[in-house]
């Protein structure tokens, strides 16, 4: 009976001791676990953070290139489009800019300096066009009335000479009167008096008809003009 009692009080030490053991054990499982439960939630945090920074610093970076780059690339493309439709009224942004868009935007200056100077030589050159077929219409209508027409300025200078009143005064291109007056055209009396009648025309502002003599042509008779 000794034996049996010394043997079940060994075996039950031993048996603490394994409980003892296993929970202990058990403790360290569950702390190791709960260890691994926190440092796999900071990492999700810490991953979480991180995956927002990056995209909060993507979206700057995409804003940056969109302020920098995209929105005056495309304000440049737009304006190139306008100024090649013949669009004048153009904004062209400033140059400060020392990269291939500032570049583009000083080509861009320079196109629209170089098209406002093709449209002002066209449009001079339009002008001129019509100003020279302006003078064919008006000598081809002056030289349809039989009779004499011409027009002066205020100081008594042929502006317009039609072709009979130039074969009357024996000028055989009409324009070699543009300029001159009768006082070098005509008969001294005779430019006196067309003188004195033109002048009371611009005082009164009141047409008048008068009969004046005119020498004769290539010895003809002489004739009288109203």
């Amino acid at each position: 009976p000794a034996d049996v009692s010394l043997w079940f009080e060994l075996a039950s030490k031993r048996i603490e001791l394994m409980r003892h053991d296993e929970v202990e054990l058990a403790h360290r499982l569950t702390e190791r676990v709960r260890s691994n439960e926190r440092d796999a939630v900071w990492e999700a945090v810490l991953g979480i953070v991180l995956a927002m920074a990056a995209l909060i610093a993507t979206l700057l970076v995409a804003r940056k290139l969109a302020i920098d780059i995209i929105v005056p690339l495309r304000r440049v493309t737009l304006g190139m489009s306008r100024l090649a439709q013949g669009d004048q009224d153009v904004y062209v942004e400033s140059d400060w800019r020392s990269d291939e868009i500032g570049d583009m935007m000083r080509a861009m200056g320079v196109f629209q300096r170089n098209m406002a100077e093709i449209v002002q030589a066209q449009a001079k050159i339009s002008g001129q066009a019509m100003v020279r077929r302006k003078e064919r219409y008006q000598r081809a209508l002056l030289d349809s009335f039989p009779f004499e027409v011409w027009l002066k300025d205020i100081e008594g200078r042929y502006l317009a000479v039609n072709r009979t009143l130039a074969e009357n005064m024996g000028l055989s291109d009409p324009d070699a009167a543009i300029g001159q007056s009768d006082e070098t055209l005509r008969e001294p009396l005779l430019a006196a008096a067309l003188r004195r009648s033109e002048q009371e025309v611009v005082l009164s502002g009141l047409p008048r008809v008068v009969e004046e003599g005119a020498p004769p042509i290539a010895g003809g008779p002489p004739r009288w003009l109203e």
